[in-house]
């Protein structure tokens, strides 16, 4: 019938049905399973259709038959194949659709278009056989159900039952499961499925088709994922009649000569243990698995073999229990550290030549990490050296540099510190980076450092005479060459590395070479020691430059030393046997698996008194003085004590002194005599509290009069300062500039706690030669702008050395000393006649600052 034809992809209702060709009619058979090509590119005929041929029905109605059979489900496929070749048995009068449609809901399942004819089907069946012939004739037509179709339906049925039981099908006397029902189904519909657009109501089909479920079906309302169609009729647009949810992975196993499969994306699967790839299966274009992983051997097991060794066992990411693999794999990475240490690329074989050796002893039928366990558990332990990597297949070059060369640690003192080697030119960490705890941060001190490993001490000279001026290149030149001399001559770590290369060259050359003509700072990054402070297995911070990293860090190390090994308990008021008790020499403790020694002090602040734990006993001693200094000298001198008995105008110069008053001179003056009597102890440390008290009652005892000495013997010099005060605040502008800083270090703030007590008897004498200053610029301002230019030459010296000083142990007495020589160039330049304590002039500082500086450079 017309109906028939639209089912399968042809005419709508009512039309012609086309002459079908014989090419068609194959192509029909072909996706249908029933012929197949053979070697000779002839037709033949299957099983399946040799069992369609005995069938009197449309192919595709044929084919749900066989399957039927085939997996159980022929009763009820005899069913639904009735009823898609007759005529619908539900009528749907104009007049009286709604309420058929209320009728026919009965039958509907969400799911499923067939099973609505089962369930049509069975009810029928029920009635039949409990109404007469005249009642369910009624029944038929009350419920608007065509009855002379329903008998039509019986009949082919039982034709169709018949035909089967002559071929000796019987249909099972139970009902079949849904999904058998379908699969029987869907082999005769491969071609006229569909799977839904996302988030859309139309299907992609085979062959680029789209469609829509027709809307008089249940499954219009919310359609599935996958459905098939026993029909496609195309009116206004391709609607699908008569439709089911199918399973899509029905369509690999029932469809399989009619897919198409395509493979893409091979990759190594750790997890797994084999490489992958990605399985695409097409049933004539339309996707039904979009990307299934797969073992790659099951479609080319040369590529998976060459994975397998590539990423599995070259690159290490095959878990394997082979022993001999392992042992290659850590053989071959210590070789590589090596490379990476010696900064070199030609002393390993790379990746390649190791993919090669393994392709070449490993068994041809070895894919996968279960094979390569399987073969070594049966075969492969008996002849381990089959694939065991010997140091030479392993190295490329015979000069390959000492490991010891190249330590894995730095040994400073009693610390032992990891060094970790990248060759990677370009990046931060490229070079030698030292892992530094942080607990231990404070205790590492910069020397050494620069001398980097052995390894690298050659090229490190080389590249150290190639930042010398022209005139000392040309005298070692080729640097190279000269570098392995000097190897040869100079002894590591045993000066700071200037020094000891401007020695030993010198030695080589016959010239005077003088260490700061070397300039470090131009070094490659690779040759500049780089350091990592780290907290367990955390970085903190990391860079070149330890001093600065000791700096930013030293909150963070503190707090984690009093954390781990020296508890604070405090604050306290005071310092006694009932509250902090004697200090501790040392303390020895582990933090983070890291043994630590710590040196326990005190630290003052204003809520009290704190214990604090310091990276270094240099660090205790200064930490130390500095608490003691502080507890001793507070409340031991009133400030009416020193202004009484006094006349006017000392009294009036010591409460308007402009940084605090009288309360800040006696504290100051305090501060000073304080810290002259822990001088006494020569850098030993106040620990315990019986030599706190003892220091407590000398201060008691002596500081008083020393207060009332000094300012008593500064007074002058204060008296002297009012009335310069007042006349810089009428000089000019230029004038003013250029002499209150001058004014500022002899008597600005501090200056009691800052200057040395024999200097105190000249502060007036220096004062008063600001006076003498003003003076001359006044009278004769060529005169004084001469003088201050010369002057400013040798304090732009002291400034620059005074700077440097700052950074040395030791350094803040230089810098006192040179800026007292200072002072008095300055009275000799604009006072000549108030005299100078000793000779001095701009020649004398010269040489002054260069002797200040000298022993810095000679260690």
């Amino acid at each position: 019938s017309a109906s028939t034809g639209a089912a399968w992809g042809g005419p709508p209702a009512g039309a012609p049905a086309p002459a079908r060709g014989p090419r068609d009619g194959m192509t029909l058979l072909t996706e249908l399973g029933a012929l197949t090509v053979d070697d000779d590119e002839r037709p033949r005929l299957t099983e399946v259709g040799r069992d369609m041929a005995a069938l009197p029905l449309d192919p595709r109605l044929a084919r749900m038959v066989v399957e039927g059979h085939r997996n159980g489900a022929l009763g009820d496929v005899l069913v639904v194949v009735a009823a898609l070749t007759v005529q619908d048995v539900r009528e749907r009068p104009a007049e009286e659709r709604d309420k058929a449609d209320q009728f026919h809901r009965r039958f509907t399942d969400k799911t499923s278009d067939f099973l609505g004819y089962l369930n049509l089907w069975r009810y029928i069946t029920e009635q039949r056989r409990e109404l007469s012939g005249s009642a369910f004739r009624k029944m038929c037509k009350a419920e608007y159900l065509h009855w002379l179709r329903i008998r039509e339906w019986q009949d082919l049925n039982a034709q169709l039952r018949s035909m089967c039981r002559e071929r000796g099908w019987h249909p099972p006397s139970g009902q079949a499961s849904e999904d058998d029902l379908h699969k029987a189904i869907l082999t005769g519909l491969l071609t006229n499925v569909g799977m839904r657009e996302e988030d859309a109501r139309e299907f992609r089909g085979t062959r680029g088709i789209r469609f829509q479920i027709f809307p008089g079906s249940d499954l219009a309302r919310k359609p599935p994922r996958w459905v098939m169609a026993s029909e496609l009729v195309e009116t206004s647009r391709l609607w699908a009649r008569d439709v089911a949810r199918i399973d899509p992975a029905w369509i690999e196993q029932l469809g399989g000569h009619l897919t198409r499969t395509q493979y893409s994306e091979p990759h190594w699967s750790d997890a797994r243990g084999a490489a992958m790839a990605y399985e695409k299966v097409l049933l004539l274009g339309l996707t039904v698995v979009e990307a299934r992983r797969v073992l790659l051997s099951r479609v080319d097991a040369p590529l998976a073999r060459e994975m397998l060794v590539r990423h599995g066992i070259v690159e290490g990411r095959l878990d394997t229990r082979v022993p001999v693999i392992r042992e290659n794999a850590e053989a071959v990475a210590q070789a590589r550290e090596l490379e990476t240490r010696s900064r070199r690329r030609d002393l390993v074989i790379d990746d390649e030549a190791l993919v090669a050796f393994y392709l070449e002893r490993l068994p041809g039928d070895i894919t996968s990490g279960r094979h390569l366990e399987s073969w070594w558990k049966k075969r492969g332990h008996r002849d381990p050296d089959s694939i065991r990597l010997t140091p030479a297949d392993i190295r490329t070059s015979e000069a390959a540099p000492d490991a010891g060369d190249f330590p894995p640690f730095w040994q400073q003192g009693d610390r032992r510190f990891e060094l970790r080697y990248e060759f990677d030119p370009g990046v931060d960490a490229d070079g030698i980076t030292v892992r530094i705890p942080l607990p231990q941060l404070s205790s590492v001190t910069t020397a050494g450092f620069e001398w980097l490993v052995p390894g690298l001490r050659e090229e490190l000279y080389t590249e150290m005479l190639r930042t010398l001026p022209k005139y000392l290149r040309r005298l070692c030149s080729p640097p190279a060459e000269y570098a392995a001399l000097l190897a040869r001559d100079v002894t590591p770590r045993s000066a700071p590395l200037p020094v000891a290369l401007a020695q030993a060259l010198s030695a080589r050359i016959g010239t005077t070479v003088d260490p700061r003509e070397f300039d470090p700072t131009q070094l490659p990054d690779h040759l500049r020691v780089r350091f990592e402070v780290v907290d367990g297995e955390k970085v903190v911070a990391s860079g070149t430059d330890l001093a600065a990293l000791r700096t930013r860090l030293q909150d963070k190390v503190r707090d984690t030393l009093n954390t781990r090994l020296v508890p604070d308990d405090g604050p306290f008021r005071q310092w006694s046997a009932d509250t902090i008790g004697d200090l501790a020499p040392s303390v020895t403790g582990t933090v983070d698996g890291v043994e630590v020694t710590v040196y326990p002090a005190l630290r003052v602040d204003a809520d009290g008194i704190h214990r604090v734990a310091c990276a270094t006993e240099e660090e205790r001693r200064t930490r130390q003085a500095s608490a003691v200094l502080t507890l001793i000298s507070s409340d031991l001198v009133s400030a009416s004590s020193i202004l009484r008995g006094r006349p006017v105008e000392q009294r009036l110069a010591l409460t308007q002194y402009p940084h605090g008053g009288v309360e800040a001179l006696v504290s100051d003056a305090a501060l000073a005599a304080c810290g002259r009597i822990i001088a006494r102890r020569k850098g030993v440390p106040v620990l315990t509290v019986a030599e706190f008290t003892e220091l407590r009652d000398a201060a008691r005892a002596e500081v008083p009069g020393a207060v009332a000495s000094a300012i008593s013997t500064v007074v002058p010099a204060l008296v002297a300062a009012q009335e310069v005060s007042v006349r810089v605040a009428e000089a000019p502008a230029e004038v003013a500039e250029a002499v209150v800083p001058s004014l500022e270090f002899l008597v600005g703030k501090g200056f009691l706690a800052r200057h040395p007590v024999d200097v105190l008897p000249h502060l007036e004498r220096h004062v008063k030669a600001v006076g003498v200053r003003l003076d001359l610029a006044e009278k004769s301002p060529a005169r004084h702008r001469e003088l201050t230019a010369r002057l400013a030459r040798s304090e732009a010296s002291v400034e620059e050395a005074c700077a440097a000083l700052r950074r040395r142990p030791g350094g803040a007495r230089s810098s006192r000393e040179l800026r007292w020589l200072l002072a008095e160039y300055r009275v000799g330049l604009f006072a000549q006649s108030l005299g100078t304590a000793r000779p001095v002039s701009a020649e004398r500082i010269d040489k002054a600052v260069a002797n200040a500086l000298a022993p810095r450079a000679r260690r």
